[in-house]
């Protein structure tokens, strides 16, 4: 095998062996039967299946190289994530699809805020009517469905999850006991508004700085599988590939 792709096939093994919490030097990605380990989600199995398939081939090219050190690096930024628990990984999804364009990432946090506001104004202190008991269960739904998919993705999500899914559901069911619903709205609110804050400040610090028109500034973006990433000089890869300067 040649010295590169054994290097990068190395470290995706001891990738693999620190999520799955397996013993060092215990998994062979040669041998090992992907399908077989139903704990692994799937975005982590890809580039794992990528890179078996460049193992396999019997005459590597310069480009195979530069596919396994990107595929490799994708499997380390996705594990990097990994630390929500399988079965939450559904959140992890709706959290991908909300976050793909401004719109719908904006709406998230928004929307909770706004009911939540409604909340505070509308719903009854001291006498819970029924639709006082429908607004707050729906509007703790949509909160366990948004700030849940939110903090799955974030570090140490499974913990975080925990913690607001029982913040929602045992606050809902104190409010409703203490006849004080709207309060229940106004936490919400709290909860809302700072989660949104957290994304307006990354938002800023993440803003390209211009320092003029002739200078183009480049947008950072992860890596593919089987391309190159976008700000790669492909001839330069090639020439750190090779041990050329």
């Amino acid at each position: 095998m040649h010295p590169i792709i054994a290097g990068e096939v190395r470290r995706a093994e001891a990738l693999l062996e620190g999520y799955l919490a397996f013993p060092l030097e215990s998994i062979e990605l040669e041998h090992i039967d992907l399908d077989r380990l139903r704990r692994l989600p799937q975005r982590i199995k890809a580039p794992l299946s990528n890179l078996q398939i460049i193992v396999q081939k019997r005459h590597l090219s310069q480009r195979d190289m530069a596919i396994a050190v990107n595929l490799v690096d994708e499997l380390s930024n996705q594990v990097s994530k990994a630390d929500v628990h399988p079965r939450l990984e559904i959140l992890r999804d709706i959290d991908a699809a909300l976050s793909k364009n401004k719109l719908s990432h904006f709406t998230r946090f928004v929307l909770p805020m706004i009911l939540a506001a409604m909340g505070m104004v509308y719903c009854h202190v001291g006498n819970v009517e029924v639709r006082d008991v429908f607004f707050i269960s729906g509007l703790t739904v949509l909160m366990l469905i948004l700030v849940n998919s939110y903090l799955a993705a974030r570090p140490h999500g499974t913990v975080l999850v925990c913690a607001f899914s029982l913040l929602a559901i045992g606050g809902s069911l104190a409010a409703f006991i203490s006849e004080a619903p709207a309060k229940m709205s106004g936490i919400y609110l709290l909860v809302s508004a700072f989660i949104f804050l957290i994304e307006l400040i990354k938002g800023i610090a993440a803003r390209p700085t211009t320092y003029g028109n002739n200078i183009p500034v480049y947008e950072h973006t992860a890596h593919e599988q089987f391309e190159f990433t976008k700000d790669n000089d492909h001839g330069q890869v090639i020439r750190n590939l090779s041990g050329e300067s």
